[in-house]
């Protein structure tokens, strides 16, 4: 009775089946011949709407970056790009070309890197980016508490910017991120998950004469600040917060490039700032810095975990999300009890 069911299975399977078209076969023939290399090299092209920044960008010499592109051009038998100036954009055809050579180049550097750690023996690995203060304040704690608890995996925490966090996680160069946005990146290829809103806060030195315990939105244009510098996104979501207050201009007396760097000219009294609550919290509760209330103005901002709409977390990976996701949890449930 089995094997009778395994073959009209088989029969009903194979009933479904079809030859491959002339068409069919032509295209696979020809895709048989298209290099990694030369895809990239169109991806990059395509990113940067560029042949000259492609080539710069690549190492390698103009010429051969359009000749990658035709030889693509002839494979598929139809035009990938027109040029617009001294720039190129893709046609119709580029752009469903483009989403094909996105997914190969960043399935092939996940593969190479997955590979690589079964090669080494290790338990799992995890490559996380992030932006400043939540790879210098949270993630190392979570981070290494998980790793003592799995001491064969491998983890790594990239902290940067919210651009390059959200950059590796589409170019596969990480796993994951977590991290504010940067609205100006673009979303299609990847999926967010709200972690937390998190606070920002104004904070001075304790014994300050700069400014008291409380000050209403408008008087925060007169007080000397210290804050990332401009052309930074999380310089661009204060700046976007406290406009919506009505605050367009401030006294910007210092620029650092690094949370902690700020909280260095606040404890020496040089300015305040505003800046996320999670970089803070050793101060206040040591006592080297002070919050102050600003009026009728909450402050908040969204943290986020990013990852591409392809990406399979492994084993490994899907624990250190979840004790992430635990952190958060437990961080909102206290915000909400106090």
């Amino acid at each position: 009775m089995r094997s009778r069911a395994g073959t009209d299975q088989k029969q009903m399977t194979g009933s479904k089946k079809t030859d491959p078209t002339p068409f069919d076969t032509s295209i696979r023939a020809r895709m048989g011949h298209v290099t990694l290399h030369k895809v990239e090299v169109f991806r990059t092209v395509a990113q940067l709407s560029s042949v000259t920044k492609a080539a710069k960008q690549l190492g390698i010499a103009q010429p051969a970056v359009t000749a990658h592109v035709r030889s693509l051009e002839e494979k598929f038998e139809t035009k990938l790009i027109n040029r617009v100036g001294r720039s190129v954009e893709l046609t119709e055809a580029g752009k469903r070309v483009y989403r094909w050579a996105n997914s190969m180049v960043v399935g092939s550097t996940e593969i190479a890197r997955e590979l690589q750690h079964l090669k080494a023996g290790e338990v799992g690995a995890a490559w996380i980016s992030s932006s400043m203060v939540v790879g210098t304040y949270v993630l190392p704690g979570i981070v290494i508490d998980f790793q003592r608890r799995f001491a064969g995996a491998r983890i790594r925490v990239n902290t940067s910017n919210p651009r390059v966090a959200m950059e590796a996680v589409r170019l596969g160069e990480s796993d994951f991120a977590v991290t504010i946005l940067d609205k100006d990146q673009p979303f299609e290829d990847l999926e967010f998950e709200h972690l937390y809103t998190e606070p920002l806060r104004l904070v001075a030195a304790p014994d300050s004469t700069l400014v008291g315990s409380r000050v209403t939105p408008p008087q925060l244009a007169t007080l000397p600040f210290v804050t990332p510098p401009a052309g930074y996104i999380a310089r661009d979501v204060e700046d976007d917060i406290l406009r919506s207050y009505g605050i367009v201009r401030r006294n910007i007396v210092l620029e650092f490039g690094h949370p902690e760097a700020i909280l260095q000219a606040v404890r020496a009294d040089r300015a305040v700032s505003i800046i996320l609550e999670s970089s803070i919290e050793a101060d206040i509760a040591a006592g080297t810095l002070r919050m102050v209330e600003i009026a009728d103005a909450p402050i908040n901002v969204p943290l986020y975990l990013i990852r591409r709409k392809t990406k399979i977390f492994s084993n490994l990976q899907n624990r250190l999300v979840g004790e992430i996701r635990d952190y958060f949890t437990r961080k909102t449930l206290d915000r909400s009890a106090g």
